[in-house]
């Protein structure tokens, strides 16, 4: 009966939806790990921000990366820095492009702490020279989150409208820039001393889960549908067989 299913052209079928099948299970057991990671971000979020602790008591300027102090929330005192002040390009929020503010917070061991006082829109942030809102003078207490140092290779730095512009808060490039000892990662404020102006303060991450579940069943979907669907192929093309045999019987 499925004796033509054995055929050349059925066999390369067969691996067609094989390899179909394999590749759409694939992609939702790759939506199901995202989900994971995200419950395991959501995790390390809510843990950092049940306390709050000094910055030194979790990272120094001497670790190389922040490790466990990631998102952890966060009270460090200093002094802001505005004329190494600096901008991330390519930031939107609310769907909308900008740039991040990073102005550089001097402590009292004389290291510094990046800390990324918000986001601003384009044109904006394409006059920060001139236009843009100043940090507090004086010695600050400055409250956020910790956050690890980005890509180097976005980093991309260049001058524009007299400000250091670049592609991401790599802090062991911008070490060399600013030509003084960072602590790994950086700040993320959120508790802006102005919330009425900007830097738009970024928030706390997402806590939810996004659409990552809903993307599994999908696929899972589809590779039950192009399993099911080779399957009732063979099995009508069978009996079509079936009744053309009988026929020439007949």
């Amino acid at each position: 009966m499925y004796r033509f299913a054995l055929r050349p052209r059925w066999l390369l079928g067969h691996v067609v939806a094989v390899a179909l099948v394999v590749v759409l299970v694939s992609l939702g057991l790759w939506q199901l790990r995202r989900l994971d990671e995200r419950r395991a971000a959501n995790a390390e979020v809510l843990r950092g921000s049940r306390t709050t602790v000094a910055l030194d008591d979790v990272v120094r300027p001497v670790d190389t990366e922040v490790g466990d102090a990631r998102y952890q929330r966060v009270v460090v005192r200093g002094r802001f820095d505005d004329t190494r002040e600096l901008l991330v390009r390519f930031r939107t929020h609310g769907g909308l492009p900008g740039y991040e503010v990073v102005t550089p917070l001097v402590v009292e061991s004389d290291a510094v702490v990046l800390v990324n006082r918000g986001w601003v829109p384009l044109e904006l942030g394409d006059s920060w020279s001139e236009r843009g809102t100043r940090p507090p003078k004086g010695v600050v207490e400055v409250t956020g989150l910790v956050q690890a140092a980005e890509s180097e290779s976005r980093y991309r730095p260049a001058r524009e409208h007299g400000r250091l512009v670049v592609g991401s808060i790599a802090t062991t490039r911008l070490e060399t820039e600013l030509d003084r000892d960072l602590y790994p990662g950086w700040v993320q404020l959120v508790e802006p001393d102005d919330v009425s102006s900007y830097p738009t303060p970024l928030g706390p991450p997402d806590p939810g889960e996004g659409p990552h579940f809903t993307y599994a069943l999908q696929w899972f979907a589809f590779s039950t549908i192009a399993a099911v669907g080779w399957g009732l192929l063979i099995r009508s093309s069978a009996r079509r067989a079936d009744r053309a045999d009988a026929a020439a019987g007949r």
